[in-house]
C-alpha cells in the first residue's frame, strides 16, 4: 500500500505475551496503512507502529484493554513527539502485580 507524504500518528502497543508477538503485529498492521513495527529494544512486550491516516491510528489507540485472540489482552497508547517531531520510544511502564495500595498508603 501507498502512503501519502504525511507524517505517521504512533502508537505504543504493549503487554501482550512475547509468544504472541506476531500475530500482535499483524493485527495493528490490519487496521490500516502503517508502518513496520518497531519493537522496543529493552522491553520483550512492547512495540511502535506508525498509522499514516489520523483516524486508523485512532482505531489502534481504542483497542487499548482488547482481548485478542480470546486469551490476552493488550494496552495501546500514543507516542510522545519531541519537539523536534521524532517519536520518542519511552520505556513501558511495568508494575507488580497485586493488591492496589490503599488510599491511605498514597
Amino acid at each position: 500500500m501507498g502512503h501519502s507524504t504525511q507524517q505517521p500518528s504512533y502508537v505504543i502497543v504493549f503487554g501482550y505475551p512475547t509468544d504472541k508477538y506476531s500475530v500482535t503485529v499483524e493485527y495493528f498492521k490490519s487496521l490500516g496503512n502503517a508502518t513496520e513495527a518497531d519493537p522496543h529494544l529493552e522491553i520483550a512486550n512492547c512495540f511502535k507502529i506508525g498509522y499514516y491516516d489520523p483516524g486508523e491510528a485512532m482505531r489502534a489507540v481504542r483497542k487499548n484493554g482488547e482481548v485478542l485472540g480470546g486469551s490476552f489482552m493488550v494496552g495501546v497508547k500514543w507516542a510522545v513527539r519531541t519537539t523536534f517531531h521524532i517519536v520518542e520510544f519511552h520505556k513501558c511502564k511495568v508494575y507488580p502485580i497485586g493488591p492496589k495500595p490503599s488510599r491511605s498508603a498514597l
